[in-house]
């Protein structure tokens, strides 16, 4: 991430000084890879699109059925674990963190089937990025883990995250009514939905400000169903959307494997995963139809934070005038 970033002012920079530790950069994004397995790294924090590159690249090289028939063969599972964890440079890694935007549940179980136990984490710059972590010794897939010591958590009537502690900040440069929005009675309102379970695990929900209105009148909570439909190894990028329209759909960007699938495969996989996903949601939140975008979405053009989260108001900027034309489409999967 940018050094600017509050993960790395917290973990990288002031954990370095703090434990004297050795930092390692990449060179660039190009080298990225050859880096990280050249330094080896004891602790490693990915956001979820570099564990989806990192799962592309694994599949580039081994197919998903001669994986799972590797991993089958008692011998050979510890090899080919060892060989994947030394390319990727995970091999000495102690902590394996993700963090800085939802991370699909069904990726973290296909790297833990590589022996590669992901610790999800959550925080935010307004809370110092102290908050949420999980444990490598108590991984539960789902959750983003329990309090750190002396950070107080607790949900709102509308079940939004609120959190206390003394390294909260002090309010938003010169904006007083934003400050007033954010902190009420020492209180950080966080803006993300959640449940908390009886061992005190926080699970992440969805994005209080994220709901949106159905012309059905009816609130959908996007980021779910994001998870969903992402699991699909063919998807790089998904936003769903639904304002002004009788249900979601969801704006897709093929990942690498799915740019050199034929067209009628994409289609099935696309089509496949729709007939997975709406059964688990209300019907309310099932999604009509998937449209493929042709232009990626990047830090460059935009579309994309720094630490590659989707921007989700300029993505609708561009895309909102063909929502009901993408709806009354005869087809389930609308090439855009």
């Amino acid at each position: 991430l940018p050094l600017s970033h509050i993960a790395e002012r917290l973990l990288v920079e002031m954990g370095s000084f703090y434990t004297g530790s050795q930092v390692s950069f990449a060179e660039s994004l190009d080298t990225f890879a050859a880096n990280l397995a050249e330094s080896k790294p004891t602790v490693f924090l990915g956001v979820p699109r570099i564990w989806s590159k990192f799962q592309q690249a694994i599949l580039a090289k081994m197919p998903q059925k001669k994986l799972d028939l590797f991993l089958k063969i008692p011998i050979l599972n510890g090899i080919v674990k060892k060989k994947i964890q030394t390319n990727l440079g995970l091999i000495e890694a102690r902590n394996i963190f993700t963090g800085a935007a939802p991370t699909p549940a069904s990726l973290i179980h296909w790297f833990s089937a590589l022996g590669i136990n992901i610790q999800e984490a959550y925080a935010m710059t307004e809370n110092c990025c102290y908050s949420h972590v999980t444990r490598n010794h108590n991984i539960k897939v789902g959750s983003v883990g329990q309090p750190l010591p002396m950070c107080d958590v607790k949900l709102s009537d509308i079940n939004e995250i609120l959190v206390k502690h003394e390294a909260l900040m002090d309010g938003y440069y010169k904006e007083p009514q934003l400050t007033a929005e954010a902190l009420e009675d020492g209180w950080l309102h966080t803006g993300d939905e959640g449940s908390i379970d009886s061992e005190g695990f926080l699970t992440i929900t969805g994005r209080v400000k994220d709901l949106f209105k159905t012309t059905k009148g009816k609130y959908v909570a996007p980021s779910p169903i994001e998870m969903l439909i992402s699991a699909n190894s063919d998807i790089e990028q998904v936003c769903v959307v639904g304002d002004g329209i009788p249900q979601p759909i969801a704006l897709i960007v093929k990942s690498e494997i799915g740019e050199k699938k034929p067209l009628d495969e994409f289609l099935d996989s696309m089509l496949g995963t729709l007939k997975e996903v709406n059964p688990e949601l209300d019907h309310h939140e099932q999604v009509k139809k998937l449209v493929i975008i042709k232009e990626s979405w990047t830090v460059e053009n935009s579309l994309l934070t720094p630490t590659l989260k989707i921007k989700r108001n300029p993505i609708e900027k561009i895309y909102k005038g063909r929502y009901e034309e993408w709806y009354e489409h005869a087809d389930a999967v609308v090439m855009a």
